[in-house]
């Protein structure tokens, strides 16, 4: 999907999307058991992408606009304080765990394609600890939601000292993550790659997808050559494959 394209559906989805998904987030709290949740958040964002498309001509990722109607669910019910499952299956998590005993530190990247929270419900449910994720979102404090559980994740605020306040928390050899993009369709940012190679930091990169079946698939992968270019080129390629559909 273009990114012109792209952002007409975010502010679609703006102008129709929130209320849309409030009532779908309240029908399904109050008619269906939690375990049933995510199955019909599913299923009825599916029945309801005609409303995301206004102009036939416009170029056309489904499952991409359907994340973005199905993440912004989940959050809702999220909110509820009652935890939900929500079906993901992910590739590299032995890689995650390899890189997470990096004595200077472990930077997990990914950039904003939804429905990335679903990321850090792998990660917690596999028991893989990550110590900051680094937020720019107001109302944020001190940690994050997970979609589905209850439990939250630790969070730095970003800000004008951000790259200082993740410098001084990856020399304590723990786990950062963040995404590397300001928003959906905006350039990834190199610093957060030149302070992994300043401090010979770990970086894993990262994404999750929507599939069609309702699952979605988390991928953790490495590259190669660990250079700031190497590294936003290979995540670049991940959000451009997904973005294709």
């Amino acid at each position: 999907m273009p990114l012109w394209s792209l952002r007409a559906v975010q502010k679609w989805y703006r102008a129709v999307g929130t209320t849309a998904c409030a009532a779908l987030a309240w029908t399904i709290r109050v008619t269906l058991p939690p375990s049933c949740w995510y199955r019909a958040a599913f299923q009825l964002s599916r029945a309801m992408l005609p409303l995301f498309r206004p102009r036939r001509n416009w170029a056309w990722n489904g499952a991409l606009s359907q994340a973005v109607f199905v993440n912004r669910v989940l959050s809702l019910l999220t909110r509820t304080g009652r935890p939900f499952p929500v079906p993901w299956r992910a590739e590299g998590l032995d890689l995650v765990r390899a890189a997470a005993a990096c004595p200077r530190g472990l930077i997990l990247c990914s950039a904003h394609l939804l429905p990335i929270k679903v990321a850090c419900l792998a990660l917690m449910d596999s028991g893989i600890p990550v110590d900051a994720a680094i937020t720019d979102n107001p109302s944020v404090v001190d940690s994050l939601a997970v979609w589905g559980r209850i439990d939250r994740m630790p969070a730095i605020q970003a800000g004008r000292n951000v790259l200082l306040r993740t410098r001084s928390v990856l020399k304590q050899a723990v786990a950062v993550l963040l995404l590397a993009d300001a928003s959906p369709g905006a350039p990834l940012q190199p610093n957060i790659f030149r302070l992994a190679g300043r401090l010979q930091s770990r970086v894993v990169l990262f994404s999750a997808e929507l599939r069609r079946d309702g699952i979605v698939a988390v991928r953790f992968f490495e590259v190669s050559t660990a250079t700031p270019s190497f590294q936003m080129a290979a995540l670049q390629a991940e959000m451009d494959r997904i973005r294709r559909g």
